[in-house]
């Protein structure tokens, strides 16, 4: 899991840019303002973390009744008994699998979580040069 610092002019649409969140929350300030961001804590999640097994399986399950209905009672029984380790293996592995071709195919995850929220106040020390001092 990769942590990293984000800030938001708004608190709604947070930017690992520093500089172009100071730039939009100042933007109609002059010297000597006090302009309020917010600053918090962005944490990728881990990719294993949208994967469920008992979802895939369910899901391959009503695919296989569609297709063959009642002659797959029996196999969909036995797939529906396994127990919850056994679903934790195959979630385990799924990841792995998942998380490789992701990398592979260029897809890996770019967007993370924000938390522990904060307001930090900045003063504009030059407007014209977006140059400001923290001070809290």
């Amino acid at each position: 899991m990769s942590i990293e610092k984000c800030w938001s002019s708004s608190g709604d649409e947070f930017s690992d840019d520093l500089d172009y969140t100071l730039e939009v929350a100042s933007e109609d300030s002059n010297n000597g303002d006090v302009i309020i961001i917010q600053e918090g804590v962005a944490i990728k999640p881990f990719i294993s973390e949208f994967i469920h097994a008992d979802w895939i399986m369910e899901n391959i399950c009503e695919n296989v009744f569609e297709n063959r209905g009642e002659h797959a009672d029996a196999w969909i029984c036995a797939v529906e008994d396994v127990s919850k380790e056994q679903y934790d293996k195959l979630e385990s592995e799924l990841s792995r699998v998942v998380k490789k071709w992701l990398t592979e195919n260029d897809c890996e995850i770019n967007f993370y979580d924000v938390r522990d929220i904060q307001e930090i106040q900045y003063r504009v020390i030059n407007a014209d040069n977006h140059e400001y001092e923290r001070f809290n």
